[in-house]
């Protein structure tokens, strides 16, 4: 539930940053530019920016590498024990699984109400779907497919709604087309559909709806779904109209006025030429006032945008570290988790069985399992993601002058993944005279 909390906060952050992006830099973005940025607001609401976490600690945290084996303390919030038949978690622990449920059953029942939506819309359209009978259907189609160059064409129907076109499906896209228009319409209408269908819109509509579910106690994703909506039309017609003249511009604004008048209600995963009138109005404004940007202001803009994204991904230093403690003993997971925090570094266990002649290097890890293994002064701490920590004590070999040693012990844990080991208090220290080791 953390890394949700973490995606929901970065996904926002960023929105945030867009919205002023694009009123800061109106003169030098298209509808394109925005389009594509949106969708990358919507893959940080989707994907955790904690892969990239390892890369960033390595660049800023570098300086702790001589730390990594030493008398540190610290705490861990996010840790669960298994000591075989029996789990234990720390209080935090338990508190966010118990959240996360809540999460999960909210976001099936969204997905599935969507899900019976659109089902059930589709099912209505395709029943009363007719064959288009237009004689210039065949040769717009063979035009936009050149225009295009697709391999394969949606199918077309005609529906009964008089002012309505609307495109559904993702592998098998269909255009449902108005009954009404003029033969020189049926051009930038399907042209408009088929831009939807070429840059895959209907996925990033199915994506923005899972979004969504999965972010539903966030009132800022509606508003999120809502620019999403309206820049994939807005870019759209800025398709459609790129390189017309006025009077072809105004024909297809007529076009979009007629269209508003059929607007249903919205399908989710689904495209409509008309969207409601205050959107209508605003991409009629858009379409008359709409200009050439030049190339430089749009790699400004796209620059900044990059910016803020990349900014924005610092976020992945916040992702928590997850702790798993495999064959814990009952006393250290039971006091742990009543605790609430388990202390890493002073938690002393009692009952090793400590092994003085078995030394195969001078600074070694050993188990509960009796497994040795070195004690390197470097690892791989920064780009390992979820620790996994075993038990066990470090001994310290040391020879002297007089042909003796000493060995100490101190208590430790020992990450699988990353190989670090952490140093805690000392156990004991045992002194022989002569070093048999």
């Amino acid at each position: 539930m953390e890394y949700l909390l973490l995606m929901t906060t970065a996904g926002s952050l960023l929105f945030v940053g867009y919205c002023l992006w694009k009123m800061l830099f109106v003169k030098l973005i298209t509808q394109s530019m925005k389009y594509k940025a949106v969708i990358l607001v919507l893959l940080v609401y989707l994907i955790p920016w904690i892969w990239l976490k390892g890369i960033y600690t390595n660049i800023f945290v570098w300086s702790l590498r001589d730390m990594r084996v030493g008398d540190i303390e610290g705490t861990l919030s996010f840790a669960d024990f298994d000591i075989g038949m029996i789990e234990y978690r720390t209080k935090v622990y338990r508190l966010q699984i118990m959240i996360a449920c809540i999460w999960f059953v909210g976001a099936i029942l969204m997905i599935l109400i969507k899900a019976v939506i659109y089902f059930r819309k589709r099912h209505t359209l395709l029943s009363v779907a007719m064959e288009c009978e237009d004689v210039n259907l065949e040769n717009v189609v063979k035009r936009l497919q050149e225009e295009f160059h697709c391999k394969h064409v949606p199918e077309v129907f005609w529906i009964r709604d008089r002012y309505r076109t609307l495109t559904l499906g993702i592998w098998r896209p269909v255009i449902f087309l108005q009954r009404e228009y003029e033969p020189e319409e049926l051009y930038p209408i399907l042209r408009h559909e088929m831009i939807h269908v070429v840059r895959k819109d209907l996925l990033w509509k199915v994506l923005m709806e899972f979004v969504c579910c999965l972010h539903w106690f966030n009132p800022l994703i509606y508003l999120v779904k809502y620019q999403f909506d309206f820049v994939c039309e807005a870019s759209c017609d800025e398709h459609v109209v790129s390189g017309c003249a006025k009077a072809e511009r105004d024909a297809y604004g007529a076009r979009l006025v007629k269209n508003q008048k059929g607007c249903m209600k919205k399908i989710p995963f689904g495209s409509n030429l008309g969207n409601g009138r205050r959107l209508i109005e605003k991409r009629l404004r858009l379409i008359i006032g709409m200009k050439r940007v030049a190339c430089w202001k749009k790699a400004i803009s796209a620059c900044i945008f990059g910016v803020l994204l990349l900014v924005n991904s610092m976020i992945a230093l916040a992702y928590p570290d997850v702790y798993h403690f495999e064959d814990s003993s009952i006393e250290m997971a039971e006091d742990s988790t009543e605790g609430d925090l388990f202390w890493t570094f002073d938690y002393l266990t009692e009952g090793f069985d400590l092994s003085k002649d078995i030394i195969l290097y001078d600074k070694q890890f050993v188990d509960l399992s009796k497994n040795i293994f070195p004690v390197n002064d470097t690892g791989n701490l920064d780009s390992c993601i979820s620790h996994k920590v075993v038990e066990g004590y470090v001994q310290v070999h040391s020879e002297n002058d007089k042909g003796g040693c000493t060995v100490d012990t101190y208590e430790a844990t020992r990450c699988k993944n990353c190989k670090t080991v952490w140093i805690g208090t000392l156990y004991t220290t045992v002194g022989l005279d002569t070093c048999i080791h």
